[in-house]
């Protein structure tokens, strides 16, 4: 099947560069996903099984997700979206560094409509309301 530029928007290129960094997507979102799939599901929470477990999950997976969501944020999403990342959080203002700061600015400027949709979607899957979805 061809797709025409219509179907993916003016994005078919960062659809192919993203297709390109899939392996390293693959180990950020799994981070991600095992994260929180352990805080919300799992009940891996102060209130849950109690503050030393939350601590303990927070260092043996918290603590290499951020770093991995940190770097790929920087060095493929730079790459994909060949766009150095805001460093500012369009919430707030404060310094951020993660990869859901770069998909709120563009969701807010209407930059990748497409990408965003489908990454933010994927995202509140494992972490509902990790995204407004009522402003996008």
């Amino acid at each position: 099947m061809i797709y025409s530029k219509t179907e993916f928007g003016n994005e078919g290129f960062v659809y192919f560069r993203y297709l390109l960094v899939a392996p390293a997507t693959f180990i950020a979102l799994s981070l991600f996903a095992l994260y929180f799939t352990g805080r919300n599901k799992w009940g891996i929470r102060k209130e849950g099984l109690g503050r030393w477990s939350e601590i303990l999950w927070g260092a043996l997976i918290g603590v290499p997700m951020v770093i991995c969501n940190i770097l790929y944020n920087w060095i493929f999403g730079t790459f994909v979206f060949l766009q150095l990342p805001p460093t500012r959080d369009p919430d707030d203002n404060s310094f951020s560094m993660f990869f859901t700061n770069r998909l709120k600015y563009y969701m807010r400027l209407g930059m990748f409509p497409n990408m965003t949709f489908h990454l933010t979607r994927a995202i509140n899957e494992w972490d509902e309301g990790h995204f407004d979805m009522k402003r996008s």
